[in-house]
């Protein structure tokens, strides 16, 4: 629902949201919503070169919600589990050149707790970026994924602005 989008927008800081029993919809409504901000964002479809000295905006997205569910009964093992499992990911290295830097995940507590988590390389994505992301997941969710979103701006954009800025700084000197 729209209220639960919003709830994570008010969280932003965090990188996982809790979701109750709603992920059965939200995974099946927010899959285009998705794809539709990994092709809008440059950020979210970029790898670097083997040398590290380019930035490689790659034409599709690799972005993908890989889901956990932990096994057993006992709410107390299955939170140890996630635990486990939340730290192995947060701790396995994003590659640089290979990808994704930028990944969603669902993980199942309970059959009426579920939990998004989003995880980007600070490299691709930062606070304020993150911030437009759920901004924009979020439109496109109430919207039923047509919302009409301006352009999305670009890292390219950023650089061709501050090269700008600095050639009209040199030329009032």
């Amino acid at each position: 629902s729209p209220e639960v989008l919003k709830g994570l927008l008010r969280q932003i800081l965090h990188s996982t949201f809790d979701l109750g029993d709603r992920v059965a919809a939200l995974e099946r409504e927010t899959a285009p919503s998705k794809q539709r901000i990994a092709q809008r964002h440059d950020a979210l479809r970029t790898t670097f070169s083997a040398n590290l000295d380019q930035q490689c905006v790659n034409d599709t997205s690799s972005l993908t919600l890989e889901r956990f569910e932990p096994t057993g009964t006992d709410p107390a093992r299955r939170s140890e589990s996630i635990a486990r499992w939340r730290d192995g990911v947060m701790r396995t290295p994003m590659s640089l050149v290979d990808g994704p830097l930028f990944r969603a995940f669902w993980i199942q507590h309970a059959a009426d707790d579920t939990e998004l988590m989003l995880l980007a390389h600070h490299a691709v994505c930062d606070g304020w970026s993150f911030h437009v992301v759920l901004q924009e997941l979020q439109e496109l969710y109430t919207k039923n994924d047509d919302a009409q979103l301006p352009r999305a701006p670009s890292f390219a954009d950023h650089c061709d602005a501050q090269e700008r800025h600095r050639e009209d700084s040199s030329a009032a000197s």
